[in-house]
């Protein structure tokens, strides 16, 4: 029930808190920029500074950033659990979730049970701590 309840939220633009591997997180859709703009206010966070991207599974990320070589072999040993990884995004995102002038963006599988079973339903989410 609660990850439901999650899914609709985060669908109509709310940010939703979720468990994670290191800290507890907020979480929203990371194309919709009134979201980006309400997580942005919530957390009085200084315009422009980036938020990562948590995914699901290595196949998941590679669905919004670029992870080959050596970025690849770094998940496929690390994820999940607390490895960030600065990539390219394969999509376009909303603002100031990853660096839009250095075309980048952080993501993670984070080894939580209950973040990846939001994340396989939600896909990737933008996540900062709570």
């Amino acid at each position: 029930m609660t990850v439901e309840l999650a899914l609709e939220a985060v669908g109509q633009g709310e940010i939703v808190g979720m468990p994670t591997d290191t800290v507890y997180g907020l979480a929203i859709d990371p194309f919709n920029q009134e979201a980006v703009q309400k997580l942005y206010v919530l957390k009085g966070r200084p315009a422009g500074k980036p938020v990562g991207l948590l995914a699901a599974s290595r196949e998941q990320a590679e669905t919004i950033g670029e992870i080959t070589g050596a970025a690849r072999d770094l998940a496929d040993r690390h994820w999940p659990g607390a490895l960030t990884l600065v990539v390219t995004p394969r999509v376009i995102l909303s603002d100031w979730v990853g660096d839009a002038q250095r075309r980048t963006v952080g993501v993670r599988v984070p080894d939580h049970p209950v973040a990846i079973e939001l994340l396989e339903h939600s896909g990737p989410l933008a996540v900062t701590s709570a």
